[in-house]
């Protein structure tokens, strides 16, 4: 009878000595300022599509007048957002990086290069609004794939590079305001507007080329190559994620950055010599529970539960008050999107070099977020009576908030679990983001209507 398959795994350092290579890493460590602006990349390649998209919905009204473009978009989007990321927590994990990653890419370059074309056909307004429909299917699907994975891998490599990732999205989404800004005064036309269109698409394809290559060279990145291994031994150590704890470990795949494993590969280039002592203490040793959705969130629910309700306040807010503010100005709109995005990148930096909240009081912040709702429904309910730079202002004091506080609640949230469950609490990190938004935008309707029932 053949002996069983072998595999040598290197046995994790104390949560100490986990804690202490955290903090002696930094941008003059080789390698790191490199893969810190690669997950920088994946960040702005989230939100790319969606930006762009967003920052043309009056053209696509126009096009599109009978297709209900303010409802449909948004929904069609945060459904695939939703449906994604709770497959990637569920199952999808399991699949190798490699293949969720660029096949993540390569589906978000296809809907980016292939929407704006579709715009300038002769095709009937059915089929491009159907044919917009799926292409926005596609990118909504590819930036869940790309942010959940990257969410996952960030927080097997640090909690600053998931500060990475939402600064990524800050930065991104400010290149596509200030092109918005840029074509405001000379768009005039069907025909110009589809310009506007097409170069607000182009600069997120240069995103997503950018990001996809600094990708494929990530494994050669001197600093990267060794979280990679301990991504993949991670990958392999942990079971399915499923609600409850599973006994079945999950079948062991070959590591999508290297050669194919065999029966004397071991899972980590420099194996270390297991010492007893220390492993009656290690996460992997018998009696630790097996990792689970549940068990991660028992550790991490204050974290998590703080990334939901910051961007659940927020979608509330905006757009869902602001878009009933009142103003005579044409640029109120693109002014107030420019001032969120400017709070919103300022804040989600700030917590790589001035981390003000902690697990314990990371919930401090709740009643300064619960106010901005009674400060736009007073806004909404006497209009003119606030100058336009008044609400720019508190719009870019709302962008501070939730970058702050929701890019300090992803970060902290791997500091609550064992090694070998921070990759499923990244994921979790960003499905708590999503159910966020996507409640909010509930929430605002719900606002909204108590502010026409008190008018």
């Amino acid at each position: 009878m053949p002996s069983p398959t072998r595999l040598k795994l290197e046995i994790p350092p104390h949560e100490e000595e986990i804690n202490k290579s955290n903090e002696d890493e930094s941008f003059s460590t080789p390698g790191y300022a490199m893969a810190y602006f690669t997950f920088f990349t994946f960040g702005g390649t989230a939100v790319a599509s969606w930006q762009a998209i967003i920052l043309s919905i009056d053209t696509f009204i126009t096009m599109y007048p009978d297709g209900m473009v303010g409802f449909v978009f948004p929904v069609v989007n945060m459904s695939a957002l939703l449906v994604i990321t709770l497959f990637m927590l569920i199952a999808g994990r399991q699949l190798p990086l490699d293949q969720r990653m660029r096949s993540g890419f390569s589906s978000m370059l296809v809907a980016c290069v292939c929407l704006p074309l579709l715009q300038w056909t002769s095709y009937s307004t059915t089929v491009r609004y159907t044919g917009t429909l799926i292409l926005l299917i596609i990118a909504s699907m590819a930036a869940a794939l790309i942010q959940s994975s990257a969410c996952g891998l960030g927080a097997v490599f640090g909690p600053s590079f998931l500060q990475a990732i939402d600064a990524g999205k800050g930065t991104g989404a400010m290149l596509l305001v200030l092109a918005r800004i840029f074509t405001k005064w000379g768009v005039e036309g069907e025909a110009n507007e589809i310009m506007a269109l097409s170069l607000f698409f182009s600069i997120a394809v240069l995103i997503v080329l950018v990001s996809f290559f600094l990708y494929i060279i990530l494994d050669q990145n001197v600093y990267a190559k060794s979280k990679l291994e301990t991504y993949l031994r991670i990958q392999y150590s942990t079971p399915l994620a499923l609600p409850l704890p599973s006994p079945v470990r999950s079948p062991m795949k070959s590591p999508a950055f290297f050669s194919p494993a065999n029966e004397s590969t071991p899972m980590l280039k420099d194996n270390i010599t297991i010492d007893m002592d220390k492993e009656s203490s290690d996460s992997e040793s018998i009696g630790e529970p097996a990792p689970s959705v549940l068990s991660v969130f028992r550790s991490s629910w204050k974290p998590v539960s703080m990334a939901f309700f910051t961007f659940c306040i927020c979608l509330s807010c905006f757009p869902g008050l602001t878009s009933s503010v009142a103003s005579t100005s044409s640029w109120f709109p693109i002014l107030m999107v420019g001032a969120y995005t400017i709070g919103d990148l300022i804040g989600k930096t700030l917590p790589l070099h001035y981390m003000l909240l902690s697990v314990e009081t990371i919930h401090y912040p709740v009643l300064i977020q619960i106010l901005f709702v009674p400060i736009f429904m007073y806004d909404i309910l006497h209009p003119y009576l606030l100058p336009d730079l008044a609400t720019y202002s508190i719009v870019c004091a709302l962008g501070l908030v939730t970058g702050y506080v929701g890019t300090s609640s992803m970060m902290l949230a791997p500091t609550t679990c064992r090694e070998v469950e921070q990759e499923l609490v990244g994921i979790t990190g960003s499905l708590a983001i999503i159910i966020g938004l996507f409640t909010g935008s509930y929430l605002g309707l719900f606002f909204n209507m108590i502010v026409q029932m008190l008018q």
